[in-house]
């Protein structure tokens, strides 16, 4: 990364929302739904932080049928991953963050009784996931 694009790679990390939403698609994609539940926002808010993660492109989205579901776009990335593990082992948001893999966690296991169709959700997710181990 250069200069100019980690200052907005960390700016974009700034906000708290951002900063969840970004730790939740870690692990694998997921649905605008989803998030709502995680950071327990409006999905109006939820979507306008997913839009400026795309924008900065820390975030993609693919549309699956009637939802769009968000993944990372460089799923391996180690400035990423490590800002993350530091953040969730020995910070103020430890505790935010771990809950929020909790809820992600609880949301995947349910899926199949979600607003999302777990089948297509599932493709994308196996299509798509990649840092699961790191983080």
């Amino acid at each position: 990364m250069i200069l100019v694009e980690c200052s907005l790679f960390f700016m974009a990390l700034s906000d708290t929302q951002r900063l969840r939403i970004v730790n939740s698609l870690c692990v694998g994609p997921l649905c605008v739904c989803h998030f709502e539940e995680i950071v327990e926002a409006e999905q109006v808010r939820v979507s306008k932080q997913l839009r400026y993660l795309k924008e900065q492109g820390i975030v993609r989205s693919e549309r699956v049928a009637q939802w769009m579901v968000y993944s990372l776009v460089e799923p391996e990335n180690e400035v990423l991953n490590a800002t993350l593990t530091a953040l969730q082992t020995d910070s103020d948001m430890a505790d935010v963050l771990r809950g929020d893999r909790k809820r992600r966690d609880a949301i995947v296991e349910r899926i199949s009784d979600s607003k999302c169709d777990p089948l297509e959700f599932i493709a994308t997710q196996s299509a798509l996931a990649g840092c699961e181990d790191a983080c």
